[in-house]
């Protein structure tokens, strides 16, 4: 039998880690009317955001996350990303997407191919560059496992940061496999302390087209 003081130190434990927790919730329409959104990006009657393909590897859409000076520095966080797409475009024609945190200087994240892709590459893979208009210094690394190339793009991924252990993971469902995971290092280390981003980048085909639903992010510090 647990001693109440026991149950009172451990009630507030959970407590203390709580209050560390930083989650938000991005809608299309809070996407749009905040201005995070590209100019060739638009909120659609069905509460979604389109974006057609401007420039290669360009910013289509951007949200602070957290604010600088959140943590100290060295400190470091656990962030916890949720994407809903509608993937009409993906499953029809190219609408290959980046999505990454970023600390302003370096960007860790996933490239999210269309369906078109799944014969050559995972639904999603691991990618890091240099934030921006348009993101710089791309590197790709490829951690399978591969799927069955007749699956249809998934209606959301989640994804898994960790700034210390420079890891990132994505879970998303399958039509043929069920349950999906990726996960894998990062050279690049994020600091928290300057503030994190979250962006989402095209691809460098011309004629895509992206649709975007909704973002969750939860960050809370790692110690």
């Amino acid at each position: 039998m647990v001693r109440p003081r026991s149950l009172s130190i451990c009630v507030l434990l959970v407590l203390s880690v709580a209050a560390q927790a930083h989650k938000q919730y991005f809608s299309a329409e809070y996407l749009a009317s905040n201005r995070y959104i590209a100019s060739n990006c638009e909120l659609l009657s069905d509460k979604s955001i389109e974006c057609h393909i401007h420039g290669p590897f360009e910013r289509l859409l951007s949200m602070p996350v957290l604010a600088a000076g959140y943590t100290s520095v060295g400190t470091h966080v656990i962030a916890d990303v949720k994407l809903g797409i509608n993937p009409k475009y993906g499953n029809q024609r190219d609408s290959d997407f980046y999505i990454l945190l970023s600390d302003g200087t370096d960007a860790t994240g996933f490239l999210v191919p269309d369906r078109s892709n799944y014969r050559n590459l995972e639904p999603c893979s691991h990618i890091e560059g240099k934030p921006g208009k348009s993101l710089a210094n791309r590197k790709n690394y490829y951690n399978g496992p591969r799927i069955n190339s007749n699956n249809p793009v998934p209606q959301e991924f989640g994804f898994f940061f960790s700034t210390k252990q420079k890891w990132g993971s994505c879970v998303t469902a399958t039509a043929y496999e069920g349950s999906y995971t990726t996960s894998g290092h990062y050279t690049a280390e994020l600091h928290a302390n300057n503030g994190l981003y979250l962006d989402i980048y095209s691809d460098n085909d011309r004629g895509e087209v992206y649709n975007f639903k909704y973002i969750i992010v939860d960050i809370q510090v790692d110690y």
